[in-house]
C-alpha cells in the first residue's frame, strides 16, 4: 500500500444504500455491518488508511432524501436536513 501523505486523499463515493444500511442497523435489532465503519469513515473525515473527502453529486443527494421520506418515515425537514 503506498504511503499516505498530506497532499494524498482517500475519495469515498459512497451509495445510497451504505447509508441505508447503516440507518437500519442502528435501529433496534439491527446489525452493525460494513457499512457501519464505511459512514462512521465519510463523517470523521478520517479512517485507518488516512484522511477521508465524501463526494457527492446534488441528484444523489436528493435521491437520498427521497428514500428517507418514502421508505423509512423521514418527515421533508429531516430528510432535506
Amino acid at each position: 500500500m503506498p504511503v499516505l501523505t498530506a497532499e494524498r486523499i482517500i475519495r469515498l463515493a459512497v451509495d445510497i444504500n451504505v447509508f441505508i444500511a447503516d440507518i437500519l442497523s442502528s435501529r433496534p435489532q439491527g446489525r452493525a455491518s460494513a457499512s457501519t465503519r464505511i459512514v462512521e469513515a465519510v463523517r470523521e473525515g478520517r479512517c485507518p488508511a488516512g484522511p477521508v473527502q465524501f463526494i457527492a453529486s446534488l441528484p444523489m443527494i436528493e435521491n437520498f432524501a427521497d428514500v428517507l421520506r418514502r421508505r423509512l418515515g423521514y418527515d421533508r425537514s429531516d430528510a432535506d436536513e
